[in-house]
């Protein structure tokens, strides 16, 4: 029993000795920061500290800090970050502290869902919540909306705006108006409009699109083939419904990759993050 002990006791010294002096904090690229520029972020403990984009990387690619457990909050670590690589192979999605991990759809799914017969749907998981986008009829695509539903509950919908939701001047002379549009309409789960996409008519833009039709293809191609430029990285702002207010509440951010010039781009990775000094519960 006395060796038991004194072996009990050596290996709980031996522990002590062992604590990690180190913590390793995996960061995401923010986007708008380019390498080389400086970052604030928390280590577990509540240790903030200032680090810098390693070179090379872009907005959403991942990258890890080594923290000192002992560091004093609000220290400015430089060279720090660590060769450790991670790969996504699946479609992400940012909600706030939650990631989402694109779910993979069953046979069964496909065949006898009524969803994966006649609409389409993707499915994101964070392991405990479920979040689904589902259009219930891709062949009336123009009448039926795509719904959010979060662990089986509806949440809201999204459908593109109408005439009837922006100035009827627009309507009656697009080529002549200029200012602000309603893209896209965020509903509640009573059908309420809440939030919005807009888009910024200019004038003759009608008339650069036109031309944006043959030239694109020629871009593209260029793009995939003389560049490695095959990585775009988008930012949308949110706004609520009334197309007076200039205020963002929050922005949509994703990225893509162009797979071939003459298909669409891949979906890789979308985050919704709230602007600065808004409410985000909605």
């Amino acid at each position: 029993p006395r060796d038991i002990v004194g072996t009990n006791q050596r290996m709980a010294k031996t522990k002590v000795k062992m604590a990690r002096s180190h913590v390793l904090v995996r960061l995401t690229v923010p986007y708008g920061v380019a390498p080389g520029q400086a970052i604030q972020a928390i280590a577990p403990g509540g240790i903030k500290f200032t680090t810098y984009i390693p070179a090379g990387l872009r907005p959403g690619q991942v990258f890890t800090v080594r923290v000192p457990t002992n560091m004093s909050s609000g220290a400015e670590l430089k060279d720090a970050a660590t060769n450790s690589v991670f790969l996504s192979l699946v479609p992400t999605m940012s909600l706030g502290n939650d990631k989402y991990i694109r779910d993979v759809q069953t046979c069964s799914e496909r065949c006898c869902d009524m969803d994966g017969c006649c609409g389409a749907w993707a499915r994101y998981t964070t392991g405990k919540k479920e979040l689904k986008y589902r259009q219930p009829c891709v062949a009336l695509a123009c009448c039926c909306d795509w719904e959010a539903s979060l662990d089986g509950k509806k949440v809201g919908s999204i459908q593109p705006a109408g005439c009837c939701d922006n100035p009827i001047f627009a309507c009656m002379c697009p080529a002549c108006y200029c200012g602000d549009l309603f893209a896209l309409k965020f509903l509640d789960n009573s059908g309420s409009f809440k939030f919005s996409t807009r888009r910024n008519v200019q004038c003759c833009q009608y008339c650069c699109l036109c031309c944006s039709f043959l030239t694109t293809p020629c871009a593209r191609q260029y793009r995939y083939c003389c560049t490695d430029d095959i990585f775009a990285v988008y930012e949308h702002s949110i706004f609520n419904a009334d197309l007076n207010d200039q205020t963002a509440v929050a922005k949509i951010n994703y990225t893509t990759r162009m797979v071939h010039p003459c298909i669409g781009d891949e979906l890789l990775n979308v985050s919704i993050e709230p602007c600065r000094y808004t409410q985000t519960n909605e």
